[in-house]
């Protein structure tokens, strides 16, 4: 009787340690380049921090094929986009898109966001945040991703 009366207590413990638990001292799961929804949070251009518009969705996802090939599927504010991404050596970082052609509205950031994750030649990841690299003729600068929440 012993026994199941310090099992009972165990998991009552336990439980109460669950229920109590504060978000803010978890630690964070480790993000990961691929299988990982990315959300714009904003462009860095020239040294100048543009945010992403909120009303806006600016996202991709990076799928590894089983036949090794790299599959990127993005939403650039009313358009969708599929291609391709390579890996390379480092950081590096290949990606060939392609978009429907839907006209997003003026404001639309959506354009400028397929363009320049199409740019892009390397990145940078951590727990908190994925930052791309671009460079292309109009423009160069960083994206600045996170990761999305479940």
């Amino acid at each position: 009787m012993c026994a199941k009366k310090r099992i009972l207590s165990s998991l009552l413990s336990a439980s109460l340690l669950v229920c109590c638990s504060n978000d803010d001292t978890q630690t964070p799961e480790t993000v990961t380049l691929v299988k990982t929804v990315w959300n714009l949070h904003s462009f860095a251009l020239s040294g100048v921090i543009l945010p992403a518009d909120d009303g806006q969705e600016l996202s991709f996802k990076l799928e590894t094929e089983d036949s090794g090939e790299g599959i990127v599927i993005a939403t650039a504010d009313c358009n969708q986009c599929g291609g391709l991404y390579t890996l390379g050596a480092g950081n590096s970082i290949s990606i060939s898109l392609g978009c429907t052609e839907m006209y997003c509205g003026d404001d639309s950031q959506g354009d400028l966001f397929a363009d320049a994750l199409s740019s892009v030649a390397s990145y940078d990841l951590d727990n908190v945040s994925l930052r791309l690299i671009f460079s292309n003729k109009l423009m160069s600068g960083t994206l600045i991703c996170e990761a999305a929440s479940d």
